[in-house]
């Protein structure tokens, strides 16, 4: 019976797998923002439309739990353009996530994992610089019974990388 129980867990979790995320150093460090200021998610303009909106919808939903004062944009803008309104609207932070590879595969048939990478700019307001520019990595399960897309790994990754920004919480 413990065999079985063994192999029944075994089972379920190579049929699973595992999605991984990775953080590119990118440009400058890693910078630690202030909790509670507020953030600009902003919706880049770009090749992967659609694609962007979902990253901006999993970037504001892992600021939310750090500041009550995560807004997103209505409409896609440039980097030029969120800068703008930003600063207008005054907002601590502004963040630019933008997906630069987006690797949709037939999973189940091939077990070539789904890719996503994706650039993200964070701006500090006060100050008017670039804090860093870092590239985020994620990759789905190799194992899966049906074909996800991979939009599948962008609140993980979101997360995983909001969490870093904020020391000590």
């Amino acid at each position: 019976m413990q065999f079985v129980k063994g192999f029944v867990l075994l089972s379920a979790f190579i049929l699973c797998g595992c999605a991984s995320y990775q953080i590119d150093s990118g440009h400058g460090h890693m910078p630690y923002l202030e909790a509670g200021r507020p953030v600009y998610v902003a919706w880049a303009s770009g090749t992967w439309l659609g694609e962007n909106k979902a990253l901006q919808k999993a970037f504001v939903q892992a600021f939310s739990s750090h500041t009550k004062k995560a807004l997103s944009g209505r409409r896609p803008l440039s980097l030029d353009e969120a800068f703008a309104l930003a600063q207008y609207l005054g907002k601590g932070y502004l963040v630019y996530p933008q997906i630069i590879k987006w690797e949709d595969n037939n999973t189940p048939w091939s077990t070539i994992r789904d890719k996503v990478s994706a650039e993200v700019i964070i701006v500090d307001m006060a100050s008017m610089r670039v804090m860093s520019k870092h590239t985020l990595n994620g990759t789905g399960s190799m194992w899966s019974l049906k074909n996800l897309p991979p939009d599948i790994v962008l609140p993980e990754l979101a997360q995983k990388y909001v969490t870093t920004l904020y020391k000590g919480e």
